[in-house]
C-alpha cells in the first residue's frame, strides 16, 4: 500500500508548499516493480528527485515546489538536529546528502516509459514476483544492476537541470563521483575487480573527496 498511487496522493495532500515527502526504496526490487514504482510516484507529486545512497539504497522526495534554492541550508539544518542519527547512517557531512542527487522527475518519466501505476484496484507489485521464474527471482544482484543502469541514463539527462547545490564544486570531482557510481554499477553486477579500478580511478581524480573516500571504504580498495 506505501507504494500505490492511493497512499502517494494521501501523502501530497498532507505537505505544504514547502513540505517534502521522503520515502526508502531499495534498488534491488525487481526492474519491473521499481519502474513501476517511479511512474506511480512521478504520476502524483509535481517534483519528484531521486538520491542515491549507495550501494542498494534509494530515496524518493517527492513536492510541490522544487528543491532549487533550499537544498544546502536544508540539509545543513537536518545534520544539525540530527547529526548523530544521520552520522550512524554513513552521512557524516550535509554535503553527501544533497551531493547523492541523482535525477529528477521529467527524466525518470521518460526513462520508464508508458506503463502501469501501482493502485490499491490494481496493485501490480504485489504478484510481480510471481509471475516471475524462480531463477530469475533469485537475480537480486542482477536486478540492481539493470536498475541502476536505467537510473544512470535518467541521471545524464537530468544532469543540464540539476540545481546548483546538488552540482559537484569542480569537473574533477563530478567526474570522480560518475566513476564512482559506475564502480558500484559493476560491484552489483558482480565485477568487483572492475569496481574497485573505478574506485581507485575516481580517487585519484578527488582523494580526498567524501563520495570517493566512502566508496573506498565500503569496496574495501587499499590506500595507496
Amino acid at each position: 500500500k506505501m507504494m500505490s498511487r492511493e497512499f502517494y496522493e494521501l501523502a501530497l495532500s498532507r505537505l505544504t508548499d514547502h513540505g517534502l515527502f521522503v520515502q526508502w526504496i531499495p534498488l534491488n526490487n525487481l526492474e519491473a516493480d521499481l519502474r513501476t514504482m517511479v511512474r506511480t510516484a512521478g504520476g502524483v507529486f509535481q517534483h519528484l528527485n531521486i538520491f542515491y545512497d549507495p550501494p542498494l539504497s534509494l530515496l524518493f522526495v517527492g513536492s510541490r515546489e522544487p528543491l532549487a534554492g533550499r537544498a544546502r541550508a536544508e540539509a545543513e539544518a537536518a545534520h544539525r538536529h540530527m547529526g548523530a542519527d544521520l552520522n550512524r547512517l554513513g552521512f557524516s557531512t550535509a554535503d553527501i546528502l544533497r551531493l547523492e542527487w541523482l535525477t529528477d522527475r521529467e527524466a525518470l518519466l521518460d526513462v520508464v516509459g508508458e506503463g502501469p501505476q501501482n493502485t490499491w484496484n490494481d496493485p501490480v507489485i504485489e504478484f510481480t514476483a510471481y509471475r516471475t521464474r524462480r531463477t530469475e527471482l533469485g537475480k537480486q544482484g542482477f536486478s540492481a544492476s539493470a536498475n541502476l543502469d536505467w537510473l544512470l541514463d535518467a541521471a545524464n539527462q537530468s544532469r543540464a537541470r540539476a540545481p546548483a547545490e546538488f552540482v559537484a564544486a569542480s569537473e574533477a570531482q563530478r567526474r570522480a563521483h560518475e566513476l564512482v557510481r559506475q564502480g558500484y554499477r559493476k560491484l552489483l553486477g558482480g565485477d568487483r575487480e572492475t569496481a574497485i579500478a573505478l574506485v581507485e580511478q575516481g580517487m585519484a581524480l578527488a582523494p580526498d573527496d567524501f563520495i570517493t573516500q566512502r566508496a573506498r571504504r565500503r569496496l574495501e580498495v587499499p590506500s595507496r
